[in-house]
């Protein structure tokens, strides 16, 4: 179970002889995996959801090339920071970061494509895809089915013909696939489009996976009652939303976050400034996405320590920034101390962990408090500035 991650070595010899001829070493571990609309995800029949985040396979200045420690330690990052799950978006995990999953407790939506039949970019995997699938399927799920952290196979991402009759019956031929290597796990997708598309798209999976719709979990759940649902990619500015459907929704059991942790690549659909300088994606020397939760040196940005209070995981319970103060448009690291409005909609909240802003001394400062706890108080050097209570109203 995630909370003590057993783990079994099955040794395998063959003999001639009685000498032995091939040796091999399987790890694995056991646990069963039941999800409904009644009483949600169940892992060895105790009830729990997924506090999610999405990764991207890059780890920052070592690029896209796979190294071992690196891969464990963005997931020990994620579990420090109170993550109980991960989307490999949009590529199956690598084996460091699935061997990393099963050691420290943590869940996986293991995802095999971001693109199908049709292009979302040029050159992009869409142009191998009606020979190359079945075999890639295989490998992801041969590959990843003895790690017990891996709960569900997901097929795709936001695929352009999804909710057409082409992307229902490719869906159909996926999941079929992966079914005929792994039986025993659910098959999901992570779709973008809204009903009754979305309903055509949903009928051929498992557990439906929504993108940026939280809107849809109520009407969906009366059209559908037995269809089970859960967040695959959420903004996080917009976290408290997208959580109140898990503690409220049986049937909705989880949420993930884009991003947990900065990659490389869309760069700049994080970026909050001063002024629109560029209405697309940054330029040049930008190389980050800037939208992690977690930067990607590591360090946990204030959204990180708000999202640890809403899931109520204990671990900051109480954590206070300030909000970016008016008139400190000017200071030289303009980038790393932004301001509203968001170039786009992954930007994170505009609150820093600094008492420190040159030319507001003597002025006010909006003190932002992410706590746990029933009532916050706010003291100037030892004196009260009020009370307030923390609740579902104060978000």
């Amino acid at each position: 179970s995630p909370a003590s991650p057993n783990l079994y070595t099955l040794v395998q010899e063959t003999r001639i002889g009685g000498v032995v001829t091939d040796r091999r070493q399987t790890r694995f571990g056991i646990r069963t995996i039941t999800v409904d609309a009644t009483k949600g995800l169940r892992i060895n029949g105790q009830q729990m959801v997924l506090r999610g985040g999405n990764i991207h396979h890059d780890n920052y200045m070592l690029g896209a090339a796979g190294y071992p420690d690196a891969d464990r330690r963005k997931v020990a990052l994620m579990k420090a920071a109170g993550y109980n799950a991960i989307r490999s978006a949009h590529n199956p995990a690598s084996q460091a970061t699935l061997d990393a999953a099963d050691e420290l407790g943590v869940l996986v939506i293991d995802e095999a494509f971001d693109a199908w039949n049709k292009d979302k970019r040029p050159r992009d995997y869409s142009r191998f895809f009606a020979t190359d699938w079945p075999q890639d399927i295989a490998s992801m799920v041969v590959s990843g089915r003895n790690h017990p952290s891996v709960i569900f196979w997901s097929i795709g991402n936001e695929i352009p013909e999804q909710g057409s009759p082409l992307g229902v019956e490719t869906a159909e031929k996926l999941a079929t696939r992966v079914r005929a290597f792994d039986p025993t796990r659910p098959v999901t997708q992570a779709v973008s489009i809204d009903p009754p598309d979305s309903d055509k798209q949903f009928a051929t999976l498992d557990v439906a996976g929504y993108n940026y719709r939280p809107h849809l979990f109520a009407g969906d759940h009366l059209k559908f009652p037995q269809r089970v649902m859960y967040t695959s990619e959420s903004t996080s500015r917009d976290a408290f939303e997208y959580w109140r459907p898990v503690e409220t929704m049986p049937w909705v059991i989880g949420d993930f976050v884009w991003t947990a942790v900065d990659y490389l690549g869309e760069s700049g659909i994080g970026w909050m400034g001063y002024s629109q300088d560029w209405q697309k994606l940054g330029p040049y020397p930008w190389h980050l996405a800037y939208c992690g939760e977690i930067d990607a040196t590591g360090r946990k940005r204030p959204a990180a320590y708000y999202r640890e209070v809403l899931w109520k995981t204990g671990i900051d319970p109480i954590s206070a920034f300030v909000r970016q103060p008016e008139g400190t448009q000017d200071l030289p690291d303009r980038h790393f101390y932004p301001i509203t409005p968001p170039h786009l909609d992954w930007s994170l909240d505009d609150v820093h962990p600094s008492w420190t802003w040159p030319g507001q001394e003597g002025k006010p400062l909006e003190v932002v408090v992410y706590s746990e706890l029933p009532e916050v108080e706010l003291l100037l050097n030892g004196v009260s500035l009020g009370r307030k209570q923390v609740g579902i109203d104060s978000e």
